[in-house]
């Protein structure tokens, strides 16, 4: 890697920042500390292969920890089969998406410099766990590397919710406010989006559902709000309202969240197929998903079906086939309509 490349990446990953700790445990094994703490120094003499070692052994001691794939990822960004590593984690998101593939693969992204690309997987990695701290912690760092001081103090204080004790997050926290213009205060749109996600969490739809409408009403464009919105009525069974907080949040994720608009797209879509109104825009919008986020079985599902109610006999039976494929990773009553339909498909053509 050249070292334009790695002097950039350590701005962001500095020594304070070196914690492994599973969300909301306090108490770090000094152990797993020192481990880290070798891992960045090998990174930073560009040894990724003993980078490797160490994170490994952090890893396996807690697999929670999102901070520790995102610097394997960047280990892996420096050795020669860089684009063979990124094509085999793409094709594993694709098959069962986690957090801990998401933030190596936004630690990939960083060591190669591509921002947009690192920021969007490790917001996808928090979607998948939002209750890891130190998920926040390394959004807050990414964010405050980009100048993006708002977001930064907002992820900041996010983390310190979920670790309060946690010393290098404080230490984090007061050499940012040091330089930061903004306080790391939790905006009022920010608390109430807080509260819903807990009550989300818990299973209080009606609560959450309250929580999330008073958060939109401090902030028209929380997108995430809106997504959630479509998510709760959807498990409600009201699916006009889910289809149009889908449409809301597909109109209010920026670029930079192309990840969680691809999601937004695909359920608004699945939902228009359910209500009988699949249409050239659906497919369109299904179609435009996969190609942001790769061939999820969720989202050829819904192509095959989108196209299965068009008429389009080609392009259903091809996802219906491809979705088979996919094996174990496809619900029974999933891959069951698919073999069903394909020998519908079969025997009418």
């Amino acid at each position: 890697m050249a070292k334009s490349k790695l002097a950039f990446f350590t701005v962001l990953v500095p020594l304070s920042c070196v914690v492994a700790q599973a969300p909301n445990n306090d108490a770090t094994p000094r152990s797993l500390i020192d481990l880290k703490t070798r891992a960045i120094q090998a990174l930073q003499r560009e040894d990724a292969l003993a980078a490797l070692r160490f994170l490994r052994r952090v890893t396996e001691q807690n697999p929670a920890d999102l901070h520790a794939y995102f610097l394997s990822g960047a280990a892996f960004a420096m050795g020669p089969d860089r684009l063979v590593f990124k094509e085999k984690l793409l094709s594993d998101l694709a098959a069962k998406p986690n957090p801990a593939l998401h933030s190596m693969l936004a630690g990939f992204y960083m060591g190669l410099k591509e921002t947009p690309d690192a920021r969007n997987h490790i917001q996808r990695a928090l979607a998948l766990d939002p209750k890891n701290g130190h998920g926040w912690q390394l959004l807050a760092l990414f964010e405050w590397q980009m100048k993006e001081f708002q977001r930064a103090a907002a992820a900041f204080i996010m983390a310190k919710r979920l670790l309060p004790r946690d010393s290098s997050l404080a230490k984090d926290l007061a050499q940012f406010e040091t330089v930061s213009p903004v306080k790391a205060e939790l905006p009022p749109a920010l608390l109430r989006l807080a509260d819903a996600e807990r009550k989300l969490r818990l299973g209080d739809l009606a609560g959450a559902r309250v929580a999330y409408d008073a958060a939109l009403k401090v902030d028209p464009k929380c997108a995430n709000c809106c997504y959630n919105l479509g998510v709760i009525a959807s498990r409600l069974g009201d699916k006009r309202r889910a289809a149009t907080e889908y449409r809301k949040a597909i109109a209010l994720y920026s670029p930079e969240e192309a990840l969680l608009r691809a999601d937004a797209q695909n359920n608004y879509a699945a939902i228009m197929v359910e209500l009988g109104d699949a249409s050239a825009e659906t497919e369109r919008l299904v179609a435009d998903a996969i190609t942001i986020r790769g061939e999820r079985p969720s989202y050829v599902n819904t192509l095959a079906r989108t196209c299965d109610a068009l008429k389009k006999v080609s392009c259903a039976r091809t996802n219906y086939e491809k979705l088979l494929t996919f094996g174990g990773s496809v619900p029974a009553a999933v891959a069951k309509h698919a073999r069903q339909r394909l020998a519908a498909i079969t025997a009418s053509n």
